[in-house]
């Protein structure tokens, strides 16, 4: 009986410490892809890209990202804000190694804004100096559905969040929206209660 509780344990144990997927339908994200990019490290900076809602009625921006490059985890936390036209912030979390990873970002859930129509809004994220992570400059964005003017870099040096005031000479991919809030796998769930429901089992000796 030892035995067969220990296997069913070390099971457990081992897909218990999966990485969490995460679900989310990837329909209206700023940046939905990308294309080529130069890579860059550099931080004490605040970078990321404006675009605007035109044609896309009224969404609603539910969780903010940061750019995963090459979709193997991130070693640092990083604050990632939206902000509109008059620089006014409007929403802002902070994304880190652990927050899910769909498409080419790790994705931290917010309150819900609801944008206006045919209006432009900055979403960036502040880089600490010398940052772990890379970022990309000089890409090709294909932009989710009903959002254009996505391109425009905007960049300051900072040492906190705040609006970004420069105009980059190329789009950065650094930071981006959904209108989807991320969660995890129901599966995913399903098998850390297994776990857990095991280990409680254990402790009263079954």
């Amino acid at each position: 009986m030892k035995t067969f509780k220990a296997a069913i344990f070390l099971q457990l144990t081992l897909i218990a410490g999966l990485s969490i997927s995460a679900t989310v339908v990837r329909a209206n994200e700023v940046i939905f892809g990308y294309t080529g990019g130069t890579i860059r490290t550099d931080g004490g900076i605040i970078s990321g890209i404006s675009f605007n809602t035109s044609g896309f009625g009224a969404p609603t921006v539910q969780s903010l990202g940061f750019f995963d490059s090459g979709n193997d985890g991130l070693v640092g936390s990083y604050q990632v804000g939206l902000w509109d036209s008059s620089q006014t912030l409007l929403a802002s979390g902070t994304v880190t190694p652990s927050s899910p990873l769909v498409g080419d970002f790790r994705w931290v859930n917010v309150s819900a804004v609801t944008l206006s129509a045919n209006s432009t809004y900055v979403v960036a994220a502040l880089l600490p100096n010398s940052p772990p992570d890379p970022w990309l400059d000089n890409a090709s964005l294909t932009l989710g559905a009903g959002f254009s003017g996505a391109g425009t870099g905007r960049t300051m040096t900072s040492g906190t969040l705040a609006f970004p005031t420069t105009v980059g000479a190329s789009p950065y991919v650094i930071a981006n929206v959904s209108d989807v809030a991320v969660s995890p796998e129901p599966g995913s769930l399903a098998i850390l209660g297994g776990a857990a429901m095991f280990l409680g089992l254990r402790r009263r000796g079954y």
